[in-house]
């Protein structure tokens, strides 16, 4: 399995930032480089990437508008991203009450398959 030439420079400038913040700090960068899932801060490798274990995350999320910009790992990407977006949609849902914003959630059914949706109004 080979990854995506654009993660490939993805991982580079993850390498380069990380190692200016760790030597920044005075901490002992390793030697290979070494990428940090930047929602666990567990490391990863050129190896880890190309196999598969980082995988390429969209912010915001695909059903949004997002796209993909960074990388996290493959448990990262499949557990907490969706745990955050959950905690991110909790917030926008506040800040509309709070603002006035009346939000109706509804559900529309066509050819037998529900829809859900809001319609802001």
């Amino acid at each position: 399995m080979t990854a995506n030439p654009r993660y490939h420079s993805w991982f580079d400038l993850g390498v380069q930032k990380f190692r200016g913040w760790a030597e920044g700090r005075g901490l002992e960068v390793p030697d290979d480089p070494t990428y940090p899932c930047p929602l666990c801060a567990n490391p990863f490798t050129r190896a880890d990437l190309v196999e598969g274990r980082l995988t390429a995350e969209d912010v915001p999320p695909l059903s949004v508008g997002g796209r993909k910009i960074l990388l996290t790992c493959k448990s990262c990407n499949n557990n907490q991203g969706s745990a955050i977006d959950s905690h991110a949609g909790i917030r926008e849902r506040w800040i509309d009450a709070m603002t006035g914003v009346r939000i109706t959630v509804c559900r529309v059914r066509s050819n037998q398959t529900t829809h859900r949706g809001r319609r802001d109004g």
